[in-house]
């Protein structure tokens, strides 16, 4: 559906019409159900995805809109999948139906999604959804139902439009393809054997008139001009057939693109709209909008707006579930318990009591609504009367069948444990789990709500004590709070004596590690109790009274009375302020607290509902204690083969909320198992007197009892679980001992405390819950009694009715997975083995019958015990094996399983003895092969150690490539670079190191420093310092919010631009520094200061906030933070397979984010091969894997299923391709500006989201290695293969190995990428390291208590049903081999076969032109002039030129229609585009630059008349200007032009286009058009603004002003049709040539645009300069030998030889360019901008600056009464704003050296001028060398010139006195390059002696300056200069080339070495005809990591220093062997290229 789009208030109108026009009725009708259409939807959109993308392989073109389907379809897939899942059609029927208009029957809340959709061309967002929303229930109210559910009906509605937009793409591609047919039949005459475009159509479709027509004329059309076959009629014949239509080829297309757009943006809406929505916070909106929540806030309670989320949406549901069943509406039923609270005191003022608690009977009464509503007595009474009932009956006719009443008895127990279980699964189906209610604590817990978390355990080691601290420590950590406490509650181990050896030294651990915890936190929450024994003659020793009983009673009376006596140690005494505790959280020693479940389980015991009620001595009402769900940690479940068949499901699972539990959900009480949540006062009281000294060991059961236990299934602990058969069945013993023992509470009457025979105060259902134990206990003994008659009378009917009664928890279970599995669902298997589905209940099956005897005989022997003590012996009735001991202390060899299974053995021989028959034998082999399995079965599985999978010989192999992974960081952990590592060393023609590094890198670093201790590489020492010297710099480093950024210099430290702190590098840098904190730890003693160090990574990792890089709303982590533009990334990590995984576990274990965000994260899967793994977004194994070099992964867990997941589908991808495997994202065979290799994700097609992933193949080393812990056989065979591939180098093995065919060479199959990446050596380090070490990194990460907190969201389990997509795998197919094109020239001149474009940029501002001449300029997103791709006309920025002479007319553009060139030819470069054609008499050249640094354009034309007549010739500039985003000008155009308003400066001559901010949005714009020549022009400037006057509308190729020659109208003002047109008219002479300039500028000041403008018109850009000479010197900077050495324009010195003539001496000596003079060494120039880093380098020498000292330009200094301009302020009128030293040489900033000189003045400035030779002759072996003059007080003297201040200020940028030659240039920057070390300029290189020996350089030096003059002492002053000065000051030369602000970036951003320059622009005069004389300098050094030559080139009014930097950047190519054909690759690699269509 797609109607108008409406603006907000028509939007608003027509909810509410819609609301108004809208009758309802109670359902929706079976027949609108939508899933069939949705998925008929689907299918038609996977069939148009697959469409495309073979149009893709056949070089269709594909439809805009479809690209967005393209890389979007998963998302639809994944939508759809969810859809079904979630909107079955009983859920559809029950939602409101429509029961008027024509979609009377739809579900109402489906058709107002279509509705909104419609309306708001399916841009859906939280606003305008909230808006619709509102406006609807302005007229009609929506139910809770529809609200929940409008994300669901907003997606089908969705997916709806995309299906309609298929159907246009679907017919457009078809027509495509018809047209490719005929034009291969019809054109290119192919036969049909050559014929690609034959087969029949993809499915047959019947096109709309205009579907069928208009795209395939658009797309004909297009093909035809395009073919290289005379199509000439075929056109005509096109055009023919559709004027017959009644229109023309121009207007279809025109249409057919207009409808292109629109279904571009739809669709583009459409996808953007199924993104985000599922990140709308739907509980924000439900919240603002709807009513039913507005009343329950009004709760007079005031409890339900502080409840949490849970909680809310239980009352609600309750509220809709009561709604449907009265028909009383929702709002209704709000208002009533919101009354009935009214006025009420206690619970029953909350609306809750009403809804889910004993006030629903009178809420009941209210609405009159009469369900049957029983009490929990009545309840119980009829549950258990139907299934005694049913089992008593069943029984006895049992009894009968078998003719037998006694066989009646046995059988009762296990028919009634069949019908029990059988019962209690119905209700589970029937009965809603029951939610307790909580309040949302936030994380923070009140004075009020003061909490104790306590262990009480028997403590018998101080290793025991620091254990269980360790513990509360990370429970602390977990749960982090005020008013939160914790407790070790030692209880004292059994003893003969009352003191034992051992307990003063537990005492005193105790104390240390809670003093020493309070003191790590500065808190008083630590404390450690430890009590005494008493004498028990019960037990004949000494214990803890009542044991943990009575350890509990002790500490609550403690805190209550402050009774002291039970104590030996108690430190809460010690507090300064003793808490008011009101809860405790009691824990077993192997139960863990995990994230937020103290807040959790607080919030239960506030909720008013659950505040106990006391009565009788018993809580009759809320609970005095809460027992949360208890699961199984997954490390525990993995400990034996016993443990993961029976332990059930482990680990987390995230989709599960509240669970059944039988008690819970029908009578509102659980089970208390000792782990929970109590009320102090409530508990100490209830329970003070309950219970006699020494009887009860099963204490638990009756705690919950009296205080009415509540069960918080959605409240989360962990626990162990019995590893051994004989330990499990231990517990057992124990736990029916304990349940006997309380089997008086069955009875009327108890005793107390006291022995007072009491009123037993516990109610039926607990006496019930006593009862059901007890008969549980005796079960196995009657199903053994069965099995036993069944055998030995042949009865089989009574041997299944045993096994029916063992099994049928185990048949429920497989029941329900029957019931619960979808249809086509699969089972998926895992590569941790677990045991689960059918064979996992075979299996149990078996064992639980086979395990039968020895389980009867120890419940058996249990419950004689526990009556014998009970009743008669009265001794050990407290005998307790912890299941700590249970498990250690048992034996666990064959012979100890046989004694203790003896009755196994026994009845095996019995039966088989007394009657054999098949059923007996089975048995007996069973019984006696038990033993063995509960053997086998109880073994602790190994850790799996993959180092045992590998050879001796092969482990050293990979030893060796570790050792070489280390040499990387130990050649370059070093102090010249600040203990950083270097991003990357790449072996190249010259090796080069890349000196930048990230956060990531440093963290890495460190991590392998730890990693060659751990190998053995480096000794403790060392590496511990080495560790201390990169943390001193991590000190130093500039942070923003604590993160370090993105990158930095590690040479000077500073941070790179653009400054961009990334989510990843910061998570993985904190991640490291937790191994290094917990490293350093494990060796503190060894220096006196490790400790300081340990605090200093404590307050790296505190001050590091991550949640200024998240985004709340969508509860994401943005990519990175711009610290520039001050904002974060408007893109998000929203996968759990990614990198960013540890950042968010960081986070979240800092509390800088929530623990939601971690389910935030997506969890789609992706299964093959019966396996099941995480989607991410690029497949990689970087995604996967690099976390894991930290944090734990956990076997079984969703995390590492997909980490194994991932690398199976590695090495099926790869066998398919036949390469090796490692894919991940990697450097590859391509340079980047900087002759970097690029880098990039690669990644499995089938595992990663993003498109195009099986285009290129890039194998990784790093990426191989990371999987060796997981597949150590494997990864050895695949780096075997790559050594043989020659991946390996000097530091181990290089990056990659490129397999893309696109990027090799001819006949080459593979091309190694020559580079060793810090991180990723790192990786393949640290990899190692922990295979070698049994993940020993992950270890020292898991230490960290706050990490190991965090752990528990690492144990989610695989989910058994979830989403599945991307099931169809792509097929990989090796790339077809292509050239690797040159593109550093292309010339193109057959323009009609041609079809190519170019792009120029300077990222901001780029101009795309195609051969023709046609294209568009733009600004960032903003278009400048209008361009429609397919239209015939001319399009774009076009010059018309007019003869005035002939009147001929032609265009700079190819247009035929107008007239076809003699010659016409199209160079693309890089950086230019130019346009050469001959039109009779006149040669035109258009060349079209771009500005490198402002946004501005320059096209320069150039006429040159080659006749013998002068020429007079119009010239017009024009274009039509929109200045906006291309989407506004397509969508109204007109609209879009009212927005343009013109001005005109006629002091600068420049039109001024301002495009005005629509609604008060964005900013205006501003475009600057000039015209501009210094030629003669005839006649003023002149300019038209109305396209209606300019263009003939019947020719738009020919504007009527041109054609009529008629003037412009000069005129401003409002047009509807906007034009850019100016006309200039000049004069050429014959045989000569003049130029132009057309410049255009955007800006978003008027100001600005003009001041750009000028720039280029005074020189700054593209003007012309009259150069006439030059000197270029080439230097080694060690030695000072001069290279080369050139001076222009010089002579001929065979004209001297042979005897000059007076002519040519002449022609020598007048010309003023004066060849015969060498100006490297004659002539002496103002060196400009190049002197600046003498002033840089003497300010910082002498103190006046600093390296961090940053000096705001204001554009003009301003001193002495004078001013002094920067550069930049004449350019721009501004100043360059706050620069360091750096970044004013970087930028040449006047300003900044005008201060540092004025603050040192000039005799400073000249001692270290003099000190690099400047204003003094070199030396050199040359006559005639000019000393130059240094501008100084001396020099001025000696012309009797005053000095004055201004002058030091013009000295200090190379102006006033300076002159120097190029010579004496070179060596000052030989100097600089080489560190501020003196030089001897030579020419010479040896001097032979007659007899052959050489003569020494002292010599040669001392008759060189006698004979030129020179003393020979060195009279200028020895300085030793700072490195670190030097450095900078070089660092700042680099960015000139290297930085994209440097003033020679654009001549060296493709350079491949590394280059320090500076460019010079000196004004020198002016010439005869005033104009300004600009000599331009450029110096620079090379390599810039070490420098082994400068090149200095001086050119006499070359303008500015960039324009002689070219040259420099060629010699330097040339000496470093760079040939052309290499230049060529690099132009190629960067350069900027757009397609046109």
């Amino acid at each position: 559906m797609f109607g108008v789009l409406l603006d907000k208030k028509q939007l608003e109108k027509y909810m509410e019409k819609l609301a108004s026009d809208h009758n309802l009725k109670s359902e929706a009708d079976e027949r609108t159900y939508p899933i069939p259409n949705l998925t008929k939807d689907f299918e038609y959109i996977t069939m148009v995805y697959n469409l495309l993308n073979e149009h893709i392989k056949l070089g269709i073109d594909i439809h805009p809109a479809g690209e967005w389907l393209l890389d979007n379809y998963y998302i639809i897939e994944e939508r759809v999948k969810q859809i079904k899942d979630e909107l079955d059609l009983n859920k559809y029927k029950k939602f409101l139906g429509l029961d008027n208009g024509p979609y009377a029957g739809f579900a109402r809340i489906y058709i107002l999604a279509k509705e909104m959709c419609a309306y708001t061309d399916s841009n859906i967002n939280k606003e305008n959804l909230e808006f619709m929303l509102t406006s609807y229930q302005k007229r009609k109210t929506l139910n809770m139902d529809e609200i929940w559910n409008i994300e669901l009906f907003i997606k089908i509605a969705i997916i709806e439009n995309i299906k309609d937009i298929c159907e246009k793409i679907y017919a457009s591609q078809m027509q495509k393809y018809r047209a490719e047919n005929i034009i291969e039949r019809l054109v290119e005459l192919k036969t049909k054997e050559n014929q690609v475009f034959n087969k029949k159509p993809y499915k047959s479709y019947k096109f709309g008139y205009g579907e069928m027509k208009y795209p395939f004329i658009e797309y004909m059309s297009y093909k035809l001009k395009k073919t290289d076959k005379d199509s000439y009629d075929y056109i005509e014949a096109l055009e023919e057939s559709v004027e017959k239509m009644g229109t023309n080829i121009n207007d279809v297309i025109k249409k057919e693109h207009f409808d292109i757009a629109i279904k571009k943006v739809l669709m583009g809406n459409c996808i953007t709209t199924l993104k985000n929505i599922s990140r709308i916070d739907f509980q924000e909106i439900f919240e603002k909008i709807n009513g039913v929540e507005e009343i329950l806030k009004l709760d007079p309670a005031e409890v339900y707006d502080k409840m949490d989320y849970k909680t809310k949406a239980y009352y609600r549901g309750k509220i809709k579930e009561l709604s449907k069943k009265t028909k009383i509406s929702e709002v209704y039923i709000a208002k009533k318990i919101v009354e009935l609270g009214t006025g009420k005191q206690g619970k029953k003022s909350h609306i809750g009591y009403y809804l889910i608690d004993e006030g629903k009977v009178e809420l009941y009464r209210e609405l009159e609504y009469k369900p049957l509503n029983l009490k929990n007595d009545t309840k119980l009474n009829l549950i258990v009367g139907i299934v005694w009932g049913l089992a008593i009956a069943v029984s006895i006719s049992l009894g009968k069948v078998y003719k037998n009443y006694l066989l009646s008895l046995i059988f009762l127990l296990p028919i009634q444990e069949i019908i029990n279980q059988v019962i209690q699964y119905v209700l589970s189906k029937i009965v809603k789990p029951k939610l307790l209610p909580k309040i949302d604590l936030q994380n923070k817990i009140t004075k009020e709500q003061a909490t104790m978390v306590v262990i009480p355990t028997i403590i018998d080691s101080n290793k025991k004590v620091e254990e269980m601290f360790k513990k509360l420590e990370v429970y602390y950590l977990a749960n982090k709070s005020d008013n939160l406490y914790f407790t070790l509650l030692g209880d004292c181990k059994p003893s003969k004596i009352e003191k034992r050896k051992g307990d003063k030294e537990i005492v005193l651990a105790g104390i240390h590690c809670a003093n020493e915890l309070n003191k790590k936190y500065n808190k008083e929450i630590f404390n450690f109790l430890y009590r005494k024994r008493r004498w028990y003659e019960g037990e004949n020793e000494y214990l803890g009274w009542e044991r943990k009983r009575g350890l509990l009673m002790q500490f609550n009376s403690f805190l209550i009375n402050r009774t002291e006596e039970d104590f030996v140690a108690n430190t809460i005494n010690n507090m300064k302020e003793i808490p008011k505790i009101k809860y405790i959280i009691t824990l077993d020693s192997d139960t863990n607290l995990i994230l937020n479940s103290a807040f959790e389980l607080i919030g239960t015991m506030e909720h008013i509902l659950n505040k106990p009620i006391l009565k009788g001595g018993v809580v009759i009402e809320g609970h005095g204690i809460i027992q949360p769900k208890v699961g199984i940690d997954l490390k525990e479940a993995e400990k034996s083969w016993f443990s993961r068949i029976f332990a059930g499901s482990a680990g987390t699972d995230l989709y599960t909320n509240a669970i059944s539990d039988f008690y819970q959900d029908n009578f509102g009480e659980g089970i208390f198992t000792g782990k929970g949540i109590y009320e102090l006062n409530t508990f100490y009281n209830v329970m003070k007197n309950a219970i006699p000294e020494y009887t009860v060991l099963s204490h638990d059961l009756l705690e919950g009892s009296y205080l009415r236990c509540g069960l918080a299934t959605d409240v989360l602990l962990m626990d162990g679980y019995p590893s051994k058969f004989m330990s499990f069945t231990t517990r057992q013993n124990r736990w029916i001992r304990g349940d006997w023992q309380i089997c008086n509470w069955l009875c009327k009457n108890i005793r107390n405390e006291k022995n007072e025979r009491i009123r037993n105060p516990i109610n039926k259902l607990s006496k019930y819950k006593i009862f059901d134990n007890l008969r549980r206990s005796l079960i196995s003994l009657f199903e053994l009694i069965l099995l036993a008659i069944g055998i030995y009378t042949h009865k089989i009917s009574i041997v299944l009715i045993a096994i029916l009664a063992i099994c049928i928890t185990i048949i429920l279970e497989v029941v329900n997975k029957i019931i619960a599995r979808k249809d086509g669902e699969k089972f998926k298997k895992t590569f941790t083995p677990i045991v689960t589905g059918g064979k996992g209940a075979l299996i149990k099956f078996v064992l639980n019958i086979g395990f039968l005897p020895t389980k009867t005989y120890v419940e058996i022997k249990a419950i004689i015990q526990a009556i014998y003590r009970k009743y008669i012996s009265k001794k050990k009735l407290l005998e307790w094996t912890t299941a700590e001991e249970a498990e250690a202390t048992k034996d666990n060899d064959l012979d100890s399983y046989v004694g203790y299974m003896f009755v196994n053995l026994i009845l095996a021989v019995v039966i088989n003895a007394v009657n054999i028959n098949l059923f007996a034998i089975i048995l007996g082999i069973l019984w006696l092969l038990s033993p063995i399995a509960a053997f086998e079965l109880s073994k602790e599985l190994p850790a799996k150690d993959p180092l045992k999978k590998i050879d001796k010989k092969h482990q050293n192999y990979i030893v060796d490539i570790a050792h070489n992974t280390w040499n990387y960081f130990k050649d370059y952990l070093i102090k010249e670079n600040n203990y950083l590592p270097p991003d990357n060393y790449q072996e190249n023609r010259k090796n080069k190191v890349v000196n930048r590094t990230s956060s990531t890198n440093i963290g890495l670093a460190m991590v392998a420093v730890i990693s060659a201790y751990d190998m053995g590489f480096e000794n403790i020492y060392a590496s511990v310092k080495l560790l201390q010297n990169m943390i001193d710099t991590v000190t130093k480093l500039e942070k923003w919010n604590g993160h370090l950024y993105n990158w930095y210099d590690i040479k000077t430290l500073a941070p790179l631009e653009p400054r961009y702190v990334s989510t990843v590098d910061s998570g993985n840098f904190v991640g490291y520094l937790y191994v290094v904190k917990q490293f350093l730890t494990e060796h503190n003693r060894l220096y006196e200061n490790v400790e300081d160090y340990i605090a200093i990574i404590n307050k790296l990792i505190e001050q590091t906030d991550f949640s200024l890089l998240y985004d709340n709303s969508s509860r994401l982590f943005s990519i990175g933070f711009d610290v520039n533009e001050n904002k974060l990334t408007d893109s998000y990590y929203d996968l759990l397979a990614s990198e960013a995984r540890q950042a968010s576990f960081i986070a979240i274990s800092k509390k800088d984010v929530p623990v939601k965000h971690w389910s935030s994260l997506n969890r789609t899967l992706t299964a093959m091969n019966g396996y099941k793994g995480l989607i991410s977004w690029s497949g990689t194994a970087f995604e996967y894997l690099m976390p894991n070099i930290n944090m734990k992964s956990y076997h079984g867990s969703l995390l590492d299923e997909s980490c194994k997941f991932m690398i199976m589908s590695q090495i099926k991808y790869s066998e398919k391709l036949n390469i090796p495997w490692g894919i991940s994202e990697s450097a590859f065979n391509l340079k980047d500006l900087k002759s970097n290799y690029q880098y990039k994700a690669f990644g499995i097609p089938w595992l990663g989201l993003k498109r195009g992933l099986g285009d290129e193949m890039v194998v990784s080393s790093y990426g191989t290695v990371l999987a060796i812990c997981d597949y150590p056989r494997e990864t050895l065979e695949n780096i075997e293969r790559m050594e043989k591939e020659g991946v390996f180098g000097k530091y181990g093995m290089y990056e990659a190995i490129d397999y893309t065919k696109s990027r090799l060479k001819e006949n080459e199959k593979k091309e190694v990428v020559k580079t060793f990446m810090a991180h990723h050596q790192a990786l393949i380090l640290i990899s190692i390291n922990n295979f070698f070490h049994k993940n020993i990194i992950q270890q020292r990460f898991s230490k960290n208590p706050e990490i190991e907190a965090t752990e528990i969201l690492l144990q989610e389990r695989m989910p058994e049903d979830i989403i599945i997509t991307k099931e169809k795998k792509e097929v990989p197919e090796k790339l077809k081999y292509k050239d690797y094109e040159s593109y550093y020239r292309i010339e193109l001149d057959d323009i009609e076969k041609a079809n190519r474009c170019n792009a120029i940029s300077n990222q901001e501002y780029t101009v795309l032109m195609d051969e023709k001449g046609n294209g568009y300029s733009k600004f960032n997103g903003i278009y400048i002039n209008r361009y429609k791709y397919t239209d015939d006309n001319s399009q774009g920025i076009n010059f018309f030129m007019r003869n005035i002479n002939g009147n001929k007319i032609w265009t700079s553009n190819y247009c035929k229609d107008i007239v076809k060139p003699s010659k016409y030819k199209v160079i693309f470069k890089p950086d230019s585009n130019s346009i050469e054609r001959i039109d009779g008499n006149i040669e035109t050249k258009v060349d079209v630059t771009v500005s490198q640094n402002e946004p501005t354009e320059v096209r320069k034309i150039e006429f040159t008349n080659i006749g013998n007549e002068d020429e007079v010739i119009e010239v017009t500039g024009s274009f039509e200007p929109i200045i906006s985003d291309i989407n506004a000008d397509i969508a109204h155009k007109a609209f879009n032009n009212l927005f343009l308003r013109y001005d005109f400066n006629s002091e600068k001559q420049t039109l001024i286009i301002e495009r005005r901010k629509r609604d008060g949005k964005g900013k205006d714009i501003f475009l600057g058009v000039n015209f501009y020549t210094e030629n003669e022009t005839m006649g003023e400037l002149e300019y038209e603004i109305d396209a209606q006057k300019f263009n003939d509308f019947n020719d738009m190729n020919m504007p009527k002003q041109i054609k009529e020659g008629k003037r412009f109208s000069n005129s401003i003002g409002l047009v509807t049709e906007p034009i850019v047109a100016i006309k200039r008219t000049l004069k050429i002479p014959a045989h000569e040539t003049v130029e132009l300039y057309f410049i255009i500028s955007v800006a978003e000041t008027k100001e600005d645009a003009v001041a750009n403008i000028e720039k280029i018109k005074n020189g700054g850009f593209g003007k012309s300069y009259d150069a006439k000479g030059g000197s270029c010197v080439v230097m080694n900077v060690k030695t000072g030998e001069v290279l080369a050495m050139a001076s222009y324009p010089d002579y001929n010195p065979q004209s001297f030889a042979n005897g000059i003539s007076s002519e040519e001496w002449k022609s020598y000596n007048e010309n003023k360019s004066y060849p015969l003079i060498n100006k490297a060494i004659q002539s002496a120039y103002e060196p400009g901008s190049i002197f600046k880093m003498v002033t840089a380098i003497a300010g910082l020498e002498s103190g006046n600056i600093s390296l961090t000292e940053k000096i705001n330009d204001t554009g003009v200094y301003k001193k002495y009464g004078a001013e002094w301009k920067c550069w930049y302020y004449t350019d721009y009128h501004r100043g360059h704003g706050y620069l360091n030293v750096i970044g004013a040489i970087q930028k040449s900033c006047n300003f900044f050296f005008y201060e540092t000189a004025d603050r040192m003045g000039i005799d400073t400035l000249d001692k270290y001028a003099k000190y690099f030779g400047l204003g003094t002759k070199t030396g050199v072996e040359l006559p005639s060398e000019v000393s130059g003059t240094l501008a100084s007080k001396e020099y001025a003297k000696s012309i009797n010139a005053s000095w004055n201040p201004g002058d030091t200020i013009n000295a200090a940028i190379g102006q006033g006195y300076n002159k120097f030659t190029p010579l004496q240039m070179a060596k000052y920057i030989s100097m600089v390059a080489n560190g501020g070390n003196k030089i001897d300029v030579s020419i010479v290189k040896t001097i032979q002696n007659a007899d052959g020996t050489e003569v020494s350089k002292d010599e040669i030096r001392k008759f060189v300056n006698e004979k030129l003059g020179i003393s020979n002492d060195d009279q200028n002053e020895k300085i030793n200069l700072n490195s670190q000065y030097v450095n900078a000051v070089k660092e700042g030369m680099r960015s000139v080339t290297s930085g994209e602000a440097g003033t020679a970036y654009a001549r060296f951003k493709n350079f491949n070495i590394a280059v320090g320059g500076k460019t010079g622009s000196a004004e020198a005069g002016k010439d005869a005809k005033g104009k300004d004389i600009v000599n331009a300098w450029f110096a620079a050094f090379a390599p810039y990591d070490d420098p082994e030559i400068a090149v200095v080139i001086m050119v006499e009014n070359g303008g500015h220093g960039n324009y002689t930097a070219e040259a420099v950047r060629n010699i330097m190519a040339e000496y470093f062997g760079m040939n052309t054909q290499d230049v060529t690759e690099d132009m190629q690699a960067n350069a900027y290229t757009e397609s046109m269509r």
